[in-house]
């Protein structure tokens, strides 16, 4: 649930900010049908409050019913993309994982049924954001797909899939005009970037050099040829997660260990020629450009219990002809953060133990909103997050960035996935101006904003 909401009225004490370990969920997959027992369809009525004349979007979700959902949040009104989904235990039927593609025109989702024996049958869809051109792509029972990233030109999507025959996770890209997915590479972990011309996808496996030194690897794939060709990166890859194209595709973005086994943050031409060195770090580094390509955050900290890193949020410039300007936001504890699309405003995730009502300690994250330009933080809400939020896109947020968004098009709100107060997932709309306020939408999990 909303914990607090930064308006003046504390629902809770709050004790000084503590990440504290939790289980961690080994596989996207491990949750896929933690709602298959609720039958309480999507609530919403709800809206939220805009500037006149800005573009908000809509929202993608998967329902408590196991159904995708697309919510206008001016109107407060949800439609559905699927109905058939089913909690029965003898064959569940069930959709998550929505994610947009850069025109905002489609939205790309995995089906899954599961029979009385427990094999499971995975389908890859794509629909227009009415339900009315709903297309199968891919229907198969050899692997089992759980993250979807749309190609930047919206023609293709790379698909992240386990499989039942062989260890390690599966990178493939499938036409949305059809066709059979196209192999690129097996890792684990596995991380990748679209260029901004779709004709290329950087791609990070293996973890550190440090830790898998035969299967850590930085690739450069040539999606033009035939065969795809890559290119291995001659780079020893340090302790970080996502890699990242710039958003006009010149350069790279990535973590390699250079001098005394430094985490270095490198800027590479798009053919991997290093261009600049920007931080040495003897821990890990999460980062991501700006949507605009002027600067680059990254967190310098320590590992997270839960994936990623924990520490403290970094602002560089990086205009060419420009100093090298940088600052830090003053906290130590940032767990996650979101660009805004107009590259003002930052979104930060930080975890917290405070005392409920009834003097138990409860996780929580705290949410909060940066003015990159004033180099100021604003207290926005506190929530205690949904396992798929916390399990399953916090901990890989910098991947996340690549491919979805938290924040509205308009730059003025961000959805978040916190528990309500009868214990169920719920959507909420956090505005990220005036007083910040908060807005339950619907019941539900995976809420990611259009691109436009």
């Amino acid at each position: 649930m909303i914990i607090h909401n930064h308006s003046g009225k504390g629902l809770v004490k709050c004790k000084r900010p503590f990440f504290r370990p939790l289980p961690i969920l080994m596989l996207f997959i491990a949750v896929l049908f933690v709602l298959a027992s609720c039958t309480r369809s999507v609530q919403t009525g709800n809206r939220i409050r805009s500037t006149a004349g800005t573009d908000t979007g809509h929202i993608a979700f998967t329902g408590l019913d196991g159904n995708i959902y697309i919510l206008n949040p001016l109107q407060g009104r949800a439609h559905q993309l699927t109905d058939d989904a089913s909690p029965s235990d003898e064959n569940r039927t069930e959709y998550r994982y929505p994610s947009w593609s850069f025109d905002g025109e489609m939205v790309a989702f995995v089906g899954y049924r599961v029979d009385s024996e427990g094999n499971v049958e995975s389908t890859l869809y794509i629909s227009d954001i009415k339900g009315s051109d709903k297309k199968t792509l891919l229907t198969t029972e050899e692997i089992v797909p759980f993250y979807l990233y749309w190609s930047p030109d919206s023609r293709n999507i790379s698909f992240l899939s386990t499989l039942y025959s062989a260890q390690g996770l599966l990178l493939q890209v499938l036409p949305t005009e059809g066709g059979k997915p196209a192999f690129i590479d097996m890792g684990q972990p596995f991380y990748w970037s679209w260029s901004a011309d779709s004709s290329t996808i950087l791609t990070h496996t293996g973890g550190s050099t440090a830790e898998q030194p035969e299967k850590a690897a930085i690739k450069l794939f040539d999606l033009t040829e035939e065969e795809y060709a890559y290119t291995t990166l001659n780079y020893f890859p340090a302790f970080f997660q996502a890699p990242a194209y710039s958003p006009d595709g010149s350069r790279l973005l990535i973590a390699a260990e250079m001098l005394q086994r430094h985490s270095t943050l490198v800027i590479a031409q798009n053919d991997g020629e290093p261009q600049d060195l920007l931080v040495d770090w003897q821990g890990p580094l999460t980062f991501s450009w700006s949507p605009d390509g002027k600067q680059i955050a990254y967190v310098t900290g320590r590992r997270s219990p839960i994936g990623g890193s924990i520490g403290t949020l970094n602002i560089l410039n990086v205009t060419d002809g420009q100093d090298r300007s940088s600052y830090q936001v003053p906290s130590s504890n940032v767990l996650a953060f979101f660009w805004s699309p107009d590259s003002t405003k930052i979104a930060l995730f930080e975890p917290q133990i405070i005392t409920g009502d009834d003097n138990r300690e409860v996780f929580v994250l705290a949410v909060s909103v940066l003015n990159v330009a004033e180099g100021t933080v604003q207290a926005l809400t506190t929530i205690r997050p949904t396992r798929a939020f916390l399990g399953q896109v916090i901990p890989y947020y910098d991947q996340y960035q690549r491919s979805h968004t938290i924040w509205s098009p308009d730059s003025s709100h961000i959805v978040v996935n916190g528990a309500t107060e009868d214990d169920l997932p719920g959507i909420y709309a956090v505005s990220t101006e005036g007083r910040g306020s908060t807005t339950f939408l619907a019941h539900g999990i995976f809420p990611f904003w259009s691109w436009q």
